[in-house]
C-alpha cells in the first residue's frame, strides 16, 4: 500500500486473511494500517476486504493448530 500511494495511486484497499492467529490481533493490525496510511498519505483505504470464512476441512493445520481456540472453527 504504501509503494502504490508514493506511486500516486490514491484508491487502495486492504484487507485481512482471518484464522491464521487471534482474530482480535489481526483486526487490530487491519486498523493501526489503515490509520498509519492516512496519517503519512493523508489517505486511507478506501475499502476494507474480509474474507468469507470456511474451515478448511482434513487439513492438518486446522485439526491441530496452536491458535484453535482463537479461530473460527467448527467445534
Amino acid at each position: 500500500m504504501h509503494q502504490a500511494l508514493e506511486a500516486g495511486i490514491d484508491d487502495v484497499g486492504i484487507g485481512a486473511l482471518f484464522g491464521l492467529y487471534d482474530w482480535r490481533f489481526e483486526v487490530m493490525g487491519l486498523l493501526y494500517h489503515a490509520r498509519e496510511l492516512e496519517g503519512k498519505f493523508g489517505v486511507g483505504p478506501h475499502t476494507v476486504s474480509f474474507p468469507r470464512l470456511e474451515p478448511a476441512l482434513n487439513i492438518p493445520f486446522t485439526e491441530d493448530s496452536p491458535n484453535k481456540n482463537c479461530c473460527l472453527l467448527p467445534s
